[in-house]
């Protein structure tokens, strides 16, 4: 289960790519982030942390390279896509800091 800190984000993304359902965490992912993607990485010292592909950007971006939106909603997905959910899940005001168009491309 997610951390209330999300110190353990990577982990918990990890634990649904194992167990829970990777199809709906990476729906959810490409959805809000036009075609993104979450991956898990351990470096050599097997410390894990958090990369996400984007369309267009030639190398993955780092968790310390994502805004606060971007990471609360990663949060997010991982508490609610979670295979071990709570019984009473509170959301206080889910929506602070994510802005949907600014994960999307512009229309016109």
């Amino acid at each position: 289960m997610l951390a209330a800190s999300g110190d353990d984000l990577a982990a918990s993304i990890q634990t649904i790519r194992e167990v829970g359902d990777e199809r709906a965490l990476d729906d959810t992912i490409a959805d809000a982030f036009a075609g993104g993607r979450v991956m898990v990485h351990a470096d050599e010292m097997l410390r894990v942390g958090i990369w996400m592909q984007m369309p267009g950007i030639q190398r993955p971006l780092e968790a310390s390279e994502l805004s606060d939106g971007p990471l609360r909603y990663l949060c997010l997905v991982a508490g609610l896509v979670t295979p071990r959910p709570p019984e009473l899940l509170a959301l206080n005001e889910p929506e602070t800091s994510l802005h949907l168009n600014s994960w999307r491309p512009s229309d016109g």
